[in-house]
């Protein structure tokens, strides 16, 4: 630390004489006079010095073990932001490689997405074919049902018709054959009706 001791320089001849006085006839001065008059000043001026740099000494000094405090606090406040630094720096390493991780993750998951949306437009378009299909078998099963039971009512209108033309037969053989006993006419089956044509029969399939 800069002390501001000043020291005064050595006063010039003639300047404790009086200043604007007029110049008298120089007088003859004892050279061993005016070395002890300089030398005390000196010593006075030493001795202050002295003891203003002693005062500032012990200020400092008084000083030193709070300012040893302050400097071991902030050497222990620096210590700590450093441990604070570090463990930051570790937390946005630990961070940043979640966030990658999590970006990895997301991609993987957004793959995944793009090819099951892919999947499943394939498969709507392959059910609503298979509902086509299904929709095409149900017209003609319908359409078989609706055959089905005019060619049933077709049979029964045939089955009908023909045990109606058997009876008739049956019955006109009968009567031949009453007819035909007196003149003993040998008697002959006549031939079925079975193959004569009915109307049912010419009933419009579709």
């Amino acid at each position: 630390m800069y002390l501001g001791c000043r020291f005064n320089s050595q006063p010039s001849q003639g300047a404790s004489s009086g200043g604007n006085t007029p110049k008298a006839e120089p007088e003859q001065s004892d050279p061993a006079g005016g070395r002890g008059e300089d030398s005390l000043q000196e010593q006075q001026e030493e001795e202050e010095a002295r003891k203003t740099l002693g005062k500032q000494v012990l200020a400092l000094q008084s000083q030193l073990p709070d300012t040893k405090k302050k400097v071991d606090d902030d050497l222990g406040t620096i210590e700590s932001l450093e441990e604070a630094k570090k463990k930051l720096l570790k937390d946005m390493e630990a961070l940043s490689q979640r966030l990658e991780d999590k970006a990895l993750a997301y991609d993987k998951l957004e793959k995944t997405k793009n090819r099951l949306q892919q999947e499943l437009d394939a498969r709507k378009v392959d059910l609503d074919h298979q509902h086509q299909l299904v929709s095409n078998l149900e017209k003609k099963q319908r359409k078989f049902d609706q055959l089905s039971a005019e060619e049933k009512n077709i049979s029964a209108c045939c089955a009908e018709e023909r045990d109606r033309a058997e009876a008739e037969a049956r019955e006109k053989e009968t009567k031949d054959l009453s007819l035909a006993r007196p003149s003993r006419r040998p008697w002959r089956p006549r031939r079925s009706l079975r193959g004569r044509t009915s109307s049912c029969g010419q009933t419009r399939r579709t």
